[in-house]
């Protein structure tokens, strides 16, 4: 039932509703033997417990799908690409790294997008199989070198691997962007400010705090004790 299940499971409920409610209306008006009726439910509850113990089985499951996508007829290359996709998230919840990493190349050969290539490189990475983690970004990355994610991901994996030279390009990329985030933070801080302030820059004078008052010597509060003295 893989293959157009869903689109059939609406019209299979309508057509098993009109069905029951035919029988039930042959059974009370004496057409049917009353015999009969021991025999329709066993013919509707063995297919339906048979599927339901068949749907059951994940595993066997993720295997009709494999088999699905493998033969022919072939599905179109969008629909593969979306089960491949479908298939690597399902191995990664059941922590299948390896079938996930696998499912997810497929996906990315067939629909090159970001989200499938860091996925791919995610499963690739937990799987232990870092070269082929660092293909998933380096290819990303033949495709849009300024995505920090996939030089953070190409950093890390060839620091496993050993590989110095790639991890210091992957890393002085990265500080790259760092720096260039900061200049940015600084320019729109400036923009900020002259937007605030307008074309009248003297608005926009630091504020300065009035001087504190001196605190008084020991002559003054000698003197003040003496004033108050005398006038007592």
């Amino acid at each position: 039932m893989f293959r157009d299940g869903d689109a059939f499971a609406a019209a299979g409920a309508a057509l098993c509703l009109l069905s029951a409610w035919a029988i039930g209306q042959a059974f009370a008006r004496g057409a049917l033997a009353r015999w009969l009726a021991v025999t329709i439910m066993a013919a509707v509850l063995v297919p339906a417990l048979h599927w339901m113990a068949h749907f059951n089985q994940t595993a066997r499951g993720l295997e009709r799908i494999e088999a699905y996508l493998a033969e022919p007829p072939k599905p179109p290359e969008d629909v593969c690409a979306m089960t491949w996709n479908f298939l690597g998230e399902r191995y990664a919840r059941m922590d299948r790294w390896p079938d996930a990493a696998r499912a997810q190349a497929e996906a990315a050969r067939l629909a090159p997008h970001r989200r499938i290539f860091l996925q791919w490189g995610i499963a690739a990475t937990t799987a232990g199989t870092f070269s082929a983690a660092q293909r998933a970004y380096r290819e990303l990355l033949a495709r849009d070198d300024a995505d920090p994610l996939a030089w953070l991901g190409l950093a890390g994996v060839s620091i496993r691997l050993g590989d110095r030279d790639e991890a210091t390009r992957a890393l002085d990329r990265l500080r790259g962007f760092a720096e260039i985030r900061t200049r940015r933070r600084r320019s729109a801080a400036t923009s900020a400010s002259s937007a605030w302030c307008g074309r009248d820059r003297s608005s926009c004078r630091p504020i300065r705090r009035a001087p504190r008052p001196a605190e008084p010597t020991r002559r003054a509060r000698a003197a003040a004790r003496r004033a108050g003295a005398v006038l007592r």
